[in-house]
């Protein structure tokens, strides 16, 4: 009830109760196998119903434990949206349970690539360094909860073959 109470906000009940279209496979999932969201919302504190702040603690307007559980339910939905009719190719750590939504991406290398030979492809997470804003993982060395970098966006690079 938690989670429909968060992402009613942004998806009709209607859509997050039936559990054909993707955004009520995406909440169940949300709910029943992401461990990172059952975490969140199994851990609410009582007196402030707020979620605690997420893992690696990105600094967002809001409840940083509730904008965490909601981009990986978008994410989710988008996933489940676009898989219907035909399984993709290659997954991209989508719907990793145990992973930041930031590592949902692989970095593909392919020779003439027009914009050189680097091919990243996935969801990425730009955090705002001053003028400078790069795409990072997780595991650089910038502690991504440090308030010096906040969350800028999350950009979704995607590869049609």
């Amino acid at each position: 009830e938690l989670a429909k109470s968060i992402l009613s906000s942004i998806t009709s009940l209607d859509l997050l109760e039936d559990e054909l279209t993707p955004q009520g496979k995406a909440i169940r999932w949300i709910v029943c196998d992401d461990s990172i969201s059952v975490q969140l919302l199994e851990n609410q504190d009582p007196a402030t119903g707020n979620l605690p702040k997420q893992e690696h603690g990105f600094r967002l307007g809001g409840n940083a434990g509730d904008a965490q559980v909601t981009r990986r339910y978008i994410l989710a939905a988008f996933f489940y949206s676009t898989s219907q009719v035909s399984p993709w190719n290659d997954s991209l750590n989508f719907l990793s349970a145990d992973l930041h939504e930031c590592n949902w991406h692989r970095n593909y290398t392919r020779g003439n690539f027009p914009f050189g030979d680097f091919d990243p492809v996935g969801v990425f997470c730009i955090i705002d360094k001053g003028k400078l804003s790069s795409p990072i993982s997780i595991h650089e060395e910038i502690l991504l909860n440090d308030e010096n970098y906040p969350l800028r966006y999350l950009e979704l690079n995607l590869r049609i073959d």
